[in-house]
């Protein structure tokens, strides 16, 4: 059977092979759009459904708009389960065939 979880290196770390990316849960920004419209509400109850899937590593980024407020916020209520989450950064000015 397939395993769902990792082991990280020689720690007790085990996070979930899978990653939930919250991209369509933040509704974006102005410089960035998300590729969904989903209420903070039905976010909140996709992100709880990830975790009752034993899914603890989350993908979100400031260019998800909100995704990481509403991700916090439920996690915080998680104190007793160990949860990761992947975090980047975009640069503002977006170059388009524009010589740098």
């Amino acid at each position: 059977m397939f395993n769902t979880n990792l082991k990280i290196g020689n720690s007790n770390i085990i996070k979930s092979r899978l990653g939930f990316g919250c991209w369509g849960l933040g509704g974006g920004t102005d410089v960035e759009p998300s590729y969904g419209n989903i209420s903070p509400k039905k976010a909140i109850k996709i992100i709880e459904s990830a975790l009752t899937k034993n899914i603890n590593f989350f993908d979100t980024s400031p260019a998800y708009g909100m995704s990481e407020k509403i991700l916090g916020k439920i996690l915080k209520k998680k104190k007793k389960r160990r949860n990761f989450s992947g975090f980047k950064v975009w640069h503002l000015k977006i170059y388009r065939g524009k010589k740098l």
